[in-house]
Parts: structure tokens; C-alpha cells; sequence
């Protein structure tokens, strides 16, 4: 459950070699020897993006929104689209002021964008193949100024090594296959800042997602509308593209043609143009906020009204500050995921003994998580429950005893 900071974050601190062996025991280079020292910095973390993303659907509905899933949306138009059951088939036309917000999917629905897939691959071991670090390392990729390759801890005793930025054209959007190339190459880098590399056998499992990059196109054939790729760098500044710093047109689409994609624009664009839907494409995870108050504010101007998003000033469900949190008495993996609703995770635990262990060897997620996920999350299939209620599909090993579980809580959700 993400967390808002107390305070400012603390500044970048140089340290003594002996504080970073500390907390990332098997750190060095190579190439030199023992560590020297170390660079100390503290950034935002996010627990579980799954559940980052449960929590804003579930809060959205908390505010009057239809969440509707296993729905698809064509011919999407200024004010109507069509949406299609794709368990039963059938068909209706929903009106209304259309925003599409679709991230690689999104050129489908408007041909004048150009999307440019990239995969981002990780790999999951196991902390204690890296000595159990405390804090995020990185490692840099040779040849390439201000890239690197990190090793993020996780709170279920994992570590994920990530990640790759490579065009990834036509490849399955749902569930992005991870090339032994990606495995190689991760593999390789970050084993240049460890004193014992990891191997292939270290590896307990292995994902990907696809960035939506947009590229960036002629301006011509505008319909009196804006298109505008937004940048943030501060509270209210925004840059068009093009501004000093980025890559030229020209460049950007030789990078892609190349295959390489890490000097893309991350930056979003907002396309608000009569006659047609509300797009809002590219961006970050980190900058979903923004995204969000940029559309909803266009969205407003058109129904003709004054109200703003709420967006910066409005918590997600579970989210509380810091002191009642601390206050809970579930236990802390349950806080840190759930917030103030772990207590309603701990009773289904208590009032189902059989789930509420872990649901596979080598994994920290209950029976209780699942059942949660049925309950009050829309989970409706195994897969729902395996790989995006709960990230249980990160430990391959783990997958088929998780997948019986959940087979047996649907089974008692729905008697």
C-alpha cells in the first residue's frame, strides 16, 4: 500500500564501504575489488503494483464508477462507443464523453498514433542468493550513460533484478514472454557489481511488461484541437515535446527502427480534438496521477463544467497515515499490502483455518489474500486470483499448489 512520505526525503549521503556491505552484503566491483564506498539515497517504493492497481479500481467505484471487467470497447467516438460482454457476447452503446486510456493498445482505437512497445523484463530470485539486501543496488549497463540495471527487495523475501528496454513490436500484450536474450543480458549486468554472480539456477521465476511509448508524428491534419506531449518537472510546468534536452523526431524513430527504446520520451500525450474521444497515451506508472487530473480536467471542459481533479488530495481505500497504521495490530505484510483493510484479510483467515497459510512453498500469499480477492476485488478466475490478485505466477514453483487453492476458494465464494 503505497505510503505518503512524513517529510521531505532525505538527500543524497556518501558512505563508508563497511555501511553499504551492511545492507547490501555481496556488493563489489569486480574490476577493483572490495567495495570502496557508497552512494546513499532514498526514493519512493511501491509494495505491490497489483494491488496498487485493485486499490484504485476499487476506489474509483468507491466514488460511483461501473467497473466493469472481461468488457471490451470498439469504435470508440466523441461521445459513444460500443461495449461487448466477451463472456457472453453481447453488445450495447454506452454515450458519454469517451476518454481512452488505453497504453499500448491505444493506437487501435486512434490510427493517428504511433505506439511503440518497449519490454521491460525482470527476473525474481531469491534475497538470500544476494545476501538478503536492505536496500536497492544498481548496476550500470557499459556503453550506456545513466542506464543501470537494479536488484529492488521485496518484503516476501524475494529480490527482482530489472529491467530491459527494448521495442518490443506485436508481442502479447497481457503477458509479454521474457527472451533468454533479456535473462542473459540482466544476468550479466547486475553480476558486475557482485562478489558471487548469479546464475540461471538462482532464478526462481521471471516477467515482463510492455511500456506505450508514443512516438512522435506529423502535425499536420489537426482538427482545431490540441495534441500535446506533456512533460512535468515541478508542481504546474509543463514542456512540449521538442524542448531543449529532447531528442529530435528523426532520432527517435531511429532508435525504435534500431530497437532501442531507453531514450524514448516517457513523457504523456494528451490528444483533446473535436469529434473524436479523449486520449491520454504514453507515460509512466510513476506519473499516473498527472495522466489522471490531465484527462479528467479535459474531460470537464467539455461537459461544460468548472470542477477540477481531485486526484492530488485523494487517498486510495486502506490508505491512512503513518501513526494509525502503526497502530494495527495485523501483522506488518498485511499493513504494508492492505492498510486499514488488513484486518478484514486476518478474520477470513480466522474464520477459514484451511487458507490461512501460504498457498505454496515458497510464497508469503494466503488463502485468506485470495479469498479477499473474490470478495471484494471482482476476482473471477484462477488466473485472476494467481497473477493479479496476489503475484504468486513470480515463483513458477509455487504456481500449480496456487492455482488449487484458488480453484478451492472460488469453489466456497460461489456455494
Amino acid at each position: 500500500m503505497p505510503l505518503r512520505p512524513a517529510g521531505p526525503l532525505r538527500g543524497r549521503q556518501h558512505r563508508y564501504a563497511a555501511d553499504g556491505c551492511v545492507i547490501t552484503p555481496r556488493v563489489q566491483d569486480p574490476g577493483v575489488g572490495p567495495l570502496r564506498g557508497a552512494v546513499y539515497y532514498t526514493d519512493g517504493q511501491l509494495e505491490d503494483d497489483a494491488r496498487l492497481v485493485i486499490a484504485l479500481a476499487r476506489t474509483a467505484a468507491a466514488h460511483g464508477a461501473d467497473v466493469l471487467t472481461r468488457c471490451a470497447a470498439t469504435d470508440l467516438r466523441e461521445d459513444r462507443l460500443t461495449l461487448t460482454d466477451e463472456t457472453t457476447g453481447e453488445s450495447v452503446e454506452a454515450r458519454g464523453t469517451v476518454v481512452s486510456a488505453t497504453g499500448v493498445w491505444a493506437g487501435e482505437h486512434d490510427p493517428s498514433l504511433r505506439i511503440s512497445p518497449s519490454r521491460g523484463s525482470h527476473l525474481v530470485v531469491r534475497a538470500e542468493a544476494l545476501g538478503c539486501p536492505s536496500a536497492v543496488f544498481t548496476a550500470p549497463v557499459p556503453g550506456h550513460f545513466g542506464r543501470f540495471v537494479f536488484a529492488l527487495p521485496q518484503s516476501d523475501g524475494l529480490v527482482l533484478v530489472g529491467l530491459t528496454d527494448d521495442a518490443a513490436p506485436g508481442v502479447d500484450g497481457i503477458a509479454p514472454p521474457v527472451p533468454e536474450s533479456d535473462e542473459d543480458f540482466l544476468l550479466a549486468t547486475i553480476n558486475r557489481a557482485l562478489e558471487r554472480p548469479l546464475t540461471r539456477q538462482d532464478v526462481v521465476g521471471r516477467f515482463a511488461g510492455l511500456r506505450p511509448l508514443v512516438l512522435p508524428t506529423p502535425s499536420g491534419g489537426s482538427t482545431g484541437g490540441t495534441k500535446r506531449r506533456i512533460g512535468r518537472h515541478g508542481f504546474g510546468e509543463r514542456r512540449e515535446h521538442g524542448a531543449s534536452g529532447d531528442l529530435s523526431e528523426g532520432a527517435e524513430r531511429a532508435l525504435v527502427e534500431a530497437g532501442a527504446t531507453a531514450d524514448v520520451s516517457r513523457r504523456h500525450l494528451l490528444i483533446d480534438e473535436p469529434g473524436r474521444p479523449l486520449t491520454i497515451a504514453g507515460g509512466k506508472l510513476t506519473t499516473y496521477r498527472t495522466m489522471a487530473e490531465d484527462a479528467v480536467d479535459a474531460a470537464c471542459r467539455r461537459l461544460g463544467t468548472d470542477r477540477e481533479c481531485r486526484t492530488r488530495t485523494l487517498p486510495l481505500v486502506g490508505a491512512a497515515p503513518r501513526e494509525v497504521l502503526a497502530r494495527l495490530e495485523e501483522p506488518t505484510r498485511l499493513v504494508r499490502r492492505y492498510g486499514t483493510e488488513a484486518g478484514r484479510v486476518a478474520e477470513l483467515g480466522r474464520r477459514y483455518p484451511r487458507f490461512a497459510g501460504p498457498v505454496a512453498e515458497g510464497v508469503a500469499y494466503t488463502g485468506a489474500e485470495m479469498l479477499f480477492g473474490v470478495l471484494a476485488e471482482g476476482a473471477l478466475t484462477v488466473e485472476d486470483l494467481v497473477e493479479r490478485r496476489t503475484r504468486t505466477s513470480f515463483v513458477e514453483s509455487a504456481v500449480p499448489a496456487a492455482r488449487e487453492v484458488a480453484a478451492q476458494v472460488l469453489e466456497l465464494a460461489t456455494t
